[in-house]
């Protein structure tokens, strides 16, 4: 890969771990991983979740209304 390209990736379809992407704008090519092995993205979702239920972020009443 060249350091003076801003690369714009174009990749294949997933068919296995991984995925080769070939450059648009310089012709570099670079191997991609298509997911985490033994691990679904919901399950990552909602290990890192430790946040408040999100009711507060969209609570389904308005202020004022009980």
């Amino acid at each position: 890969m060249t350091a003076e390209c801003s690369h714009h990736f174009v990749i294949e379809t997933a068919n296995g771990p991984m995925s080769r992407g070939v450059c648009k704008k310089c012709g570099a090519i670079q191997d991609f991983k298509n997911s985490v092995t033994e691990q679904t993205w919901m399950e990552t979702r909602n290990t890192l979740y430790t946040g408040p239920v999100a009711d507060s972020v969209f609570p389904h009443k308005r202020e004022g209304e009980e």
